[in-house]
């Protein structure tokens, strides 16, 4: 079982990583952000100390690697990032926004186009 103290560190770790800024700066994590991330990390680590079989006994924990630990983290944080990118640039945009990408796509996609 973890402290509150470590899954603290790891939330603030694991958000600032994600999404940048200061976990404990209110401007930037607002206190159901800070929830949410200490809800994420407390929830891994529950499911990470425990491995039941089918008859309900405990298992052997598998043998991960610090490598693997460290890949699957960056892989969650990158997926984190682009759904929260996605959420800013389709759900939470305005219109005057969305009238400004329309009209720079074109431009956008022929500068791709020329990579």
């Amino acid at each position: 079982m973890r402290t509150e103290k470590q899954i603290e560190a790891a939330a603030a770790a694991a958000a600032e990583k994600a999404n940048g800024g200061t976990f404990t700066d209110p401007l930037f994590y607002k206190p159901e952000q800070q929830a949410f991330w200490r809800d994420v990390i407390r929830s891994a680590l529950d499911v990470a100390d425990r491995t039941p079989s089918n008859d309900g006994e405990a298992q052997p924990k598998p043998q991960v690697s610090s490598k693997e630990v460290a890949e699957f983290r960056d892989h969650c944080v990158y997926i984190r990032s682009v759904y929260t990118l996605m959420m800013r640039i389709w759900k939470d945009s305005n219109e005057d926004e969305r009238k400004m990408m329309e009209g720079i796509s074109p431009l956008f996609f022929e500068d791709i186009g020329k990579s």
